[in-house]
């Protein structure tokens, strides 16, 4: 709804480490004619900060829902599920607006160098459904041909009829190069900002070296459900 604005920042410094990352939080105030205003600094746990040399936290794009209640960054260089494996992620507003770490998000594929969400990420309006991209995926018989993953908002019930409900991201689907295209290696599908409509019916992503128009032409990627 516009009230709330966020940035990223990879090269912030924190703790005595070199770029770690942060995304920073901006609110509209109405007060005095209205302007925004800082809100918040949020950037990665220390444990996963520490255990590379460079986090790059928002390195590519940072998405926000509508009402602003959820947040999501990546780090390409989160190592937690192998060297440079990538990470996705996912803030909540708590009950005084703070924004707070409620998730995680890693790819399925795991495996050194493969950065998810160098590009970015992002996010519906209501904040149901999330994407990222991995350029440097192997696939299709292709090296780094690249691949487009999606998270959807899920809650099951706890059972034993005390109303319990699990509430989190899970994995909806992997979006891998079309079989009719011309796959080269470094294709890079997921290579450039996904962009998610407001519903999420819809998502676009990108093969920076897709040749089909000719050497290195590129191509956009549309997808619906």
């Amino acid at each position: 709804d516009g009230r709330w604005i966020a940035g990223g920042s990879y090269s912030y410094d924190t703790n005595g480490r070199s770029d770690v990352g942060a995304v920073y939080i901006w609110r509209w105030e109405d007060s005095g004619g209205g302007e925004y205003m800082y809100h918040q600094t949020v950037v990665p746990d220390e444990e996963d900060a520490l255990a590379v040399t460079t986090y790059y936290l928002a390195m590519g794009e940072v998405a926000i829902s509508y009402n602003g209640s959820l947040l999501c960054a990546g780090s390409p260089y989160d190592s937690t599920n192998g060297v440079d494996a990538g990470v996705v992620l996912v803030w909540r507003q708590n009950a005084t607006y703070m924004y707070e770490v409620v998730q995680k998000l890693y790819s399925p594929d795991a495996a050194h160098s493969r950065m998810l969400a160098q590009s970015g990420c992002a996010m519906s309006a209501d904040g149901s459904t999330i994407s990222a991209g991995s350029a440097y995926l192997d696939g299709a018989g292709k090296r780094e041909a690249g691949v487009m993953y999606v998270w959807k908002w899920q809650e099951e019930g706890g059972g034993g009829g005390g109303g319990n409900t699990v509430a989190r991201y899970e994995l909806h689907q992997t979006l891998t190069p079309l079989e009719s295209a011309v796959v080269i290696n470094a294709y890079g599908l997921g290579s450039s900002p996904p962009f998610l409509s407001f519903d999420g019916s819809h998502l676009a992503g990108a093969a920076v070296n897709d040749k089909e128009k000719g050497s290195s032409s590129g191509a956009v990627y549309v997808w619906y459900k």
